[in-house]
């Protein structure tokens, strides 16, 4: 998509979900805000460090990867994120890379 303006057309066809995403609306946390987020990052007990090896998460419906991307950044672990939307997806990745995460895909 890039970042060229979209015609209506273009907006009717993404659906509201992917066009949230292209615009960048969900690019926060959901679900009790940032505080909600880290409860729900606290109830999955994910160890801090392990001295077998990195622990595998996976993030089914990551959006464009808020979630995904805080536990990379809190934790010594591996994750990938999937979602239905190749816009959200794209918006993952950009951060991803701007932030230089090597633990984390999508």
């Amino acid at each position: 998509m890039g970042k060229n303006k979209l015609s209506k057309n273009q907006i009717s066809e993404l659906g509201l979900y992917d066009f949230q995403a292209y615009i960048g609306a969900m690019n926060q946390s959901t679900f009790g805000g940032q505080k909600g987020t880290q409860r729900l990052i606290e109830m999955l007990k994910i160890p801090e460090t392990s001295e077998i090896k990195k622990i595998n998460i996976l993030e089914v419906a990551c959006s464009t990867g808020y979630n995904t991307i805080k536990i990379a950044q809190q934790y010594d672990c591996h994750i990938k994120g999937i979602d239905l939307s190749e816009v959200a997806i794209t918006k993952a990745l950009e951060k991803k890379d701007k932030l230089h995460l090597t633990n984390v895909d999508f």
